[in-house]
Parts: structure tokens; C-alpha cells; sequence
């Protein structure tokens, strides 16, 4: 039976291209042994000794038994989790430091998601709108064996300073984890990572958006109940008026190519940031569903 078939377009904010830098150092159990490495070189490794694939400029493979420590939002406690994927991609803008009130220290790119503590509620922040103030977890204290962290309570730390750094390599590198999206730093912070797309399509890409670097849409295929659906994952953008790079070419794709569908993506904690431009999509009346993202 021939699929019918339908065409999707995720638009919204820029919310992905969310990596930190490779000096970035983590907790993970590799061959059963726990140890620190730096994230350049887990995602090299992982790179030169698996099968890779190639997703606009990001490089992504899938590791042998590769684990980090995870922070379990449910019980706001620490895991053991599995990573899925790793990738690097290129990455050319500057990039923001954050130091919390500890001293604690991440280098990551702008749009990087960062779990907060706002309201007595977990949200994630972008990390160009941290502000000092924002209490974001950390585990204080690593267990002699990492496999009972599950005992170990998180704490709160303040995030003191943020700045912009000029970026030292050619690549920024990410992890993907199974189940909790985040993964916890040698340092005892937590970071997090999710994309829409990821979910919908069973890939992990990252689309850059940012000056002087090739913008691109990501596409994947999603099968479901005789549906052959097409997702096609847009750069980020703000309104269907202005004239970057990226806004035109999610531009072009919705008001010219027409999918069949607009899935909205608004960051919930600043509406008045994305009502614009959903009210720009109304005007087009291309059917539309707005996905509230408080996370």
C-alpha cells in the first residue's frame, strides 16, 4: 500500500547548534571503568574508532557502552544514563563562560541549554539568557563508586559572571543521552540537550545558526500509520520580516515551498519574544500547531 504523504516544518527560535567546547571535561564509564576525559576527546575516539555519518556540518556516530552521570528530573536525583550518540561540529561566533558562585566554570556555544531552578521549577535556559542569579544543579560531591550516585542529593549553585570568549578550536562537541537529555560535567555541573527533530525522526541533528556559517534546513522521514511525513527542521528564526541569512531560508521554505503543516515551536517563560511571529504564520493560513516548550 503506497504511504501517503506529508510535509512538516519545525520553526521557531534558534534552539539548536548547542555544544561546549572541547576542553570540557566529564565523569563517564567507558569498558566498565569510570574516569574523566575531556569531550574532545570522546567524541574523536568515538569518531575515528565507530562508523560516523555526516548531517549538514556535524559529524555524529554512535559510541560502544559510553556512560555518563544524568540528573533524573523526576527525582531530582543522579543517574547512571547511557550516551547514544556524540558529535562535533564546526563553530566560528563567539562563545559564553559561565562561572557560578563556586567557581565552577563551561565554556559553551550561545544557544547551549542550561537546566535552571525558576519559580520552584525546572526550565532550560539558553545560555546567551542566563543571568547572574539563576541557580542551576550540581552534584557537590562524587561518590567513591560512581555506580551508588543514585544515593547522592543534587544542590544549587548561583551562576555568578557570564562573558563571551572568542572559541580556541575548530570544533565544539556534544553528547546525546538516552532518556534524561543532560549529562553531568567533572566539575559537578549539569548540562542539558534536546531537539524536537531528535525525537520525531530518531536523529540527533544540530543546525548551526549564527553569522558566516552556512545555514541549512535538516530533513528526516518519520513513518506513521500509512503516513510518509517529511520533517523538515528549520534554522532559527524570530519573524518572517527581517533579512539574516538563516530567517530567509526558513522564509523561503514556509511562505514559498508551503508545507503541509507549521509546528511553532514558543519558548513558554518569554512569549512576547515569539507571538510575532506566530501571528505572521496565522496570516499565511498555513494550518499550524503551537508546541509551548516550558523546558
Amino acid at each position: 500500500m503506497t504511504e501517503k504523504k506529508l510535509r512538516i516544518a519545525l520553526a521557531g527560535n534558534a534552539n539548536v547548534g548547542k555544544s561546549l567546547t572541547g576542553e570540557s571535561e566529564v565523569l563517564i564509564q567507558r569498558e566498565g571503568r569510570w574516569e574523566i576525559a575531556r569531550l574532545r576527546d570522546i567524541v574523536e575516539h568515538t569518531l575515528a574508532s565507530q562508523p560516523s555519518a555526516r548531517l549538514g556540518d556535524s559529524e555524529i556516530s554512535t559510541p560502544n557502552s559510553l556512560f555518563v552521570v544524568s540528573l533524573d528530573p523526576e527525582t531530582m536525583r543522579a543517574v547512571k544514563a547511557k550516551v547514544s550518540k556524540v558529535l562535533r561540529h564546526r563553530e566560528t561566533r563567539r562563545l559564553v563562560r559561565v562561572r557560578t558562585r563556586s567557581g565552577r566554570v563551561v565554556t559553551a556555544t550561545r544557544d547551549h541549554n542550561f537546566i535552571v531552578m525558576l519559580n520552584g521549577e525546572l526550565r532550560v535556559v539558553e545560555g546567551e539568557h542566563l543571568s547572574p542569579g539563576d541557580r542551576i544543579p550540581i552534584l557537590e560531591e562524587t561518590p567513591p563508586v560512581p555506580e551508588g550516585i543514585s544515593s547522592t542529593k543534587i544542590s544549587w549553585d548561583v551562576v555568578e559572571r557570564i562573558e563571551e570568549v572568542n572559541p580556541k578550536g575548530e570544533y565544539v562537541y556534544d553528547l546525546v543521552v538516552e532518556g534524561y537529555e543532560n549529562f553531568m560535567l567533572a566539575n559537578g555541573l549539569f548540562v542539558h540537550n534536546s531537539v524536537i527533530f531528535n525525537q520525531l525522526t530518531g536523529l540527533h541533528q544540530h543546525i548551526g545558526n549564527w553569522p558566516g556559517k552556512t545555514v541549512e534546513k535538516a530533513e528526516g522521514t518519520l513513518h506513521f500509520k500509512g503516513y510518509e511525513i517529511d520533517i523538515i527542521d528549520l534554522p532559527g528564526i524570530y519573524s518572517l520580516s527581517t533579512f539574516s541569512l538563516e530567517e530567509l531560508i526558513s522564509r523561503e521554505y514556509i511562505a514559498v515551498e508551503k508545507p503541509d503543516i507549521v509546528i511553532n515551536v514558543v519558548d513558554a517563560s518569554v512569549l512576547e519574544r515569539n507571538l510575532f511571529f506566530t501571528l505572521q504564520l496565522m496570516e499565511l493560513e498555513t494550518p499550524m500547531v503551537i508546541a509551548l516548550n516550558q523546558m
